[in-house]
């Protein structure tokens, strides 16, 4: 079986984002499958001397490119369906892109993926209604033509399909939940002892991956740091990622948060092996990679009891109220303390993320494709 991958490279540069993880892994995953072959599909503007970047972890893949530009071919296969793809994946068996796409093709068969509809869902938080709007606007005209015209729709949630069910009336037969996957590195490093990492956080710490932002609930992250202090909890929050600018300068006035910045993909399963636990309070979320990376490192997560983090975590982990932080920060405390719940809550764990392997995702994707 020969798949030619489309991909829109930016988003597979390391360090990565969830996006990221899931087009690397599964292409790369796929492809060391014994009856599958796989290359790439992409703007020619991405190629230097015929190869992608040094960032990009698909660099090696067999590539072959369209001499448009990028942004420019994603409008006109939203407008005009052409130019059909067939002609750059001569010989392929599937058009298979890992990200949400509009992929016109005659006669290859095309499967996408949609990581959810959140500009689209009433119940995505919002705090600029008029960038969502616009956002909505386009949304509205090509996602539900992507999935009418694809063959398969593969998500990442029962949640996710359930919105797109839901909200554009998509035929549920045609939608297959896949979900994600955590790295090795992660199940690798869940033996070491993590009194002996070198991290560059504050004994004892929770782990929030993502940054400070409005859909991560940066301003309950603030409200628990300060519930810790009430509590007399000698827990620091370190937040790895971006953070958005409304959230800064609160941020810095609290004695018991840090920001880490951006975190590379090499030192992230380090700093969350070493923490107490790993928090999550995202109030939209297709997935949620962290607290899946969190358990499969042997380290206890609190989540919001919100979208798809409930499915994610399951009975392994603590699932919290956006509006009872301080609950989260008893969680988090209770976590540290008490060795029993520590240690019940890590085995859960790890058998959750037992499931939770990117070679599980593509044997998933394989099926389907082979039905």
């Amino acid at each position: 079986m020969h798949v030619s991958c489309y991909i829109q490279p930016i988003r597979t540069f390391v360090p990565t984002t969830g996006a990221g993880k899931h087009i690397n892994s599964t292409i790369l995953e796929l492809n060391k499958l014994d009856d599958v072959t796989c290359n790439l599909l992409c703007s020619s503007q991405w190629l230097v001397d015929g190869k992608l970047p040094e960032v990009c972890l698909l660099r090696d893949f067999p590539t072959c490119s369209f001499p448009f530009k990028e942004r420019h071919a994603e409008w006109l296969w939203k407008l005009l369906q052409r130019p059909q793809l067939d002609r750059w994946a001569k010989g392929a068996d599937w058009i298979y892109s890992a990200a949400d796409a509009l992929l016109p093709a005659k006669d290859i068969p095309v499967a996408i993926t949609v990581y959810d509809i959140h500009p689209l869902d009433p119940l995505f938080p919002v705090d600029d209604q008029r960038s969502r709007n616009q956002q909505a606007k386009r949304w509205k005209f090509w996602v539900p033509r992507a999935i009418e015209r694809s063959d398969v729709v593969f998500t990442i949630s029962e949640f996710s399909k359930s919105r797109m069910v839901e909200l554009l009336g998509a035929p549920p037969e045609k939608i297959v939940v896949v979900g994600c996957g955590v790295e090795s590195s992660f199940f690798d490093i869940a033996t070491v002892d993590p009194t002996e990492l070198n991290v560059r956080a504050p004994l004892p710490y929770v782990i929030v991956v993502g940054g400070l932002g409005f859909r991560k609930a940066g301003d309950v992250v603030l409200d628990v740091a300060r519930q810790l202090t009430r509590i007399g909890s000698p827990l620091t929050i370190v937040v790895a990622g971006n953070n958005e600018p409304q959230y800064l300068d609160e941020a810095k006035s609290l004695p018991n948060l840090e920001l880490l910045g951006k975190v590379s993909d090499d030192e992230l399963p380090s700093l969350v092996r070493g923490a107490s636990s790993l928090l999550m309070l995202s109030r939209y979320e297709g997935f949620g990679i962290p607290p899946a990376e969190a358990m499969a490192a042997g380290v206890p997560v609190v989540v919001s009891a919100t979208t798809s983090l409930p499915e994610v975590v399951g009975e392994a982990g603590i699932q919290v109220a956006l509006d009872r932080p301080s609950n989260a920060a008893e969680s988090l405390e209770l976590l540290r303390v008490d060795s029993k719940l520590r240690e019940n809550r890590i085995q859960a764990g790890r058998i959750r993320a037992d499931s939770l392997r990117w070679e599980n995702v593509a044997a998933r994707i394989h099926d389907r494709f082979q039905r």
